[in-house]
């Protein structure tokens, strides 16, 4: 597999460069030895083909999702444990058949 993803100090350059004006500021702990969560929230503005927005709204609605933005918040905590697994520890992803119970080889990029 020969794809290369932005990782570090990039990555956060990048989501950096993605976010717009804060919504709020306000910013608290989650306690000791726990990441900190932040409650600042961020608007960002997307354009997307036909299709993809008939994808999106067709998962809003498979998902019982209560929006779109929902939908994009889940994509991205997924999207991101794929990161993780597939491209920085070397993972490598499976799906059993619910029919054959044969594992195969997923390929996402």
């Amino acid at each position: 597999m020969s794809h290369q993803l932005t990782t570090g100090t990039n990555r956060q350059e990048l989501r950096d460069t993605i976010l717009r004006a804060p919504i709020s500021s306000d910013a608290h702990s989650a306690g000791v030895g726990k990441k900190r969560i932040s409650t600042e929230k961020y608007k960002i503005q997307i354009q997307l083909s036909e299709r993809a927005k008939d994808r999106l709204f067709d998962l809003v609605e498979r998902t019982d999702a209560d929006s779109a933005a929902q939908v994009v918040r889940e994509a991205l905590r997924v999207y991101d444990v794929l990161i993780d697994e597939l491209d920085e520890k070397g993972s490598e992803l499976f799906l059993k058949s619910g029919l054959s119970g044969e594992l195969v080889r997923l390929r996402l990029f």
